[in-house]
């Protein structure tokens, strides 16, 4: 069994979070856990607009959060990444990512070439026809917005190992068999933005990152009213999608995330869905062996962690 140690780092537009942990993909502990508020206007929307100041940031955020290893697994999620899923033909006999290359700008909206491609096959079925198809996860993110976070990075003497999308990874944060027999929605939010992730069988069924405009609020009950009323037909057409593909209901949603200690928040949840809704602390599961981080907020944690937990994995 590899032991690693590693950090799983989130970069909003206004702050860094960062959990390291040490361990194995079976069990872990937390060895610190970091935060850091950034200057405004160095990264916008999600995207690097000063790769100076943000390197400088990172270099002050590595020294006051303790971190022992600069191994790390980066997490984005911003307009300029796309989500998708894509039925790829493969009766020719070549190798499955050179006939993937050749079929997937059918499904992009932008020019192949400016973006950075990954993909995961999801599953494999005979058409009407007799030919094999594949249905794939697709994320393609654009090459100047991949290049300048690897920039940062790399000017604040980082090794930055991966690259995930955070609407896939927090998968991670799903309670070990709550997807086996219905399906789960689980729900990640920030202020700005809106990871939803439908899973059911250890595969996603609907990743969505979604942004949420709450530009026009003047005080705090506004920005709450804006914000819930942003979210709820996403949920309400994500719970619908799922029920029209499987004719099955889902029976439970995991929300974590900003506003998840709100109970106005739980409660609206709970409302739009009208299905059961609990909260995560992504710092309880069942691999982590050690203690909880004594910190505020923890939910807020949750990308971060995940990330950690991805790099793990290998």
């Amino acid at each position: 069994m590899l032991i690693k140690r590693v950090v799983g780092v989130e970069i909003t537009d206004k702050f860094i979070r960062g959990v390291e942990i040490l361990g194995s993909d079976k069990s872990h502990k937390i060895t610190a856990v970091g935060f850091i508020e950034l200057p405004q206007g160095i990264i916008i929307d999600g995207v690097v607009q000063d790769v100076e100041k943000v390197a400088e940031q990172l270099q002050i955020f590595w020294k006051t959060s303790g971190f022992k290893t600069r191994e790390v697994y980066y997490g984005i999620d911003n307009k300029y990444v796309l989500v998708r899923f894509a039925d790829i033909s493969s009766e020719v006999d070549k190798n499955f990512k050179t006939i993937v290359m050749e079929q997937i700008q059918n499904f992009l909206p932008v020019e192949q070439k400016t973006v950075e491609i990954d993909y995961v096959p999801i599953n494999r079925e005979i058409k009407e026809d007799g030919s094999p198809n594949t249905k794939i996860l697709v994320v393609a993110a654009g090459k100047k917005v991949i290049g300048e976070s690897c920039s940062a990075f790399k000017k604040s003497g980082l090794e930055l190992i991966d690259i995930d999308v955070n609407s896939i990874v927090i998968s991670r944060l799903i309670p070990i068999g709550a997807d086996t027999d219905k399906g789960v929605l689980l729900i990640n939010f920030k202020k700005e933005m809106m990871n939803l992730l439908i899973m059911k069988n250890g595969r996603p069924l609907l990743a969505r990152n979604i942004v949420i405009d709450t530009n026009e609020a003047l005080n705090e009950n506004e920005f709450v009213k804006q914000y819930l009323d942003s979210i709820s037909n996403d949920i309400i057409n994500s719970l619908a999608y799922y029920n029209s593909e499987t004719e099955e209901y889902i029976e439970k949603v995991f929300i974590t995330g900003y506003g998840v200690w709100n109970e106005e928040m739980v409660h609206f949840i709970k409302e739009t869905s009208k299905i059961n809704v609990v909260a995560i602390n992504p710092f309880v599961n069942e691999k982590n062996k050690g203690e909880q981080p004594k910190v505020g907020r923890p939910y807020e944690y949750g990308i971060a962690y995940a990330l950690a937990m991805r790099g793990l994995e290998g």
